[in-house]
């Protein structure tokens, strides 16, 4: 799932996204309550984020967070399973 987090005129999400990547390791309930204020990023995604276990890509002033569910991932390995047996 990809996760589109727009700017505001005062606000630079990416630069606000960099920061609570920063403040995670030393205070991880404070990271969490900032990204918690982007409404529907799950509280997974923005773990996954401040950990390091995916990247923000950039897009004009829009951080852009994807995330594969285990499903998807589970759907991909699938699917290159069934190719390298059809090879």
């Amino acid at each position: 799932m990809i996760y589109n987090l727009h700017s505001t005129q005062g606000v630079y999400t990416p630069g606000i996204l960099r920061f609570c990547k920063d403040v995670y390791r030393s205070d991880p309930k404070y990271a969490m309550k900032i990204m918690r204020s982007y409404p529907g990023l799950p509280d997974e995604v923005s773990v996954a984020y401040l950990t390091g276990e995916i990247n923000m890509t950039i897009s004009d002033e829009i951080a852009v967070l994807e995330h594969k569910s285990q499903s998807e991932l589970l759907e991909q390995v699938r699917e290159e399973l069934s190719e390298v047996a059809n090879e």
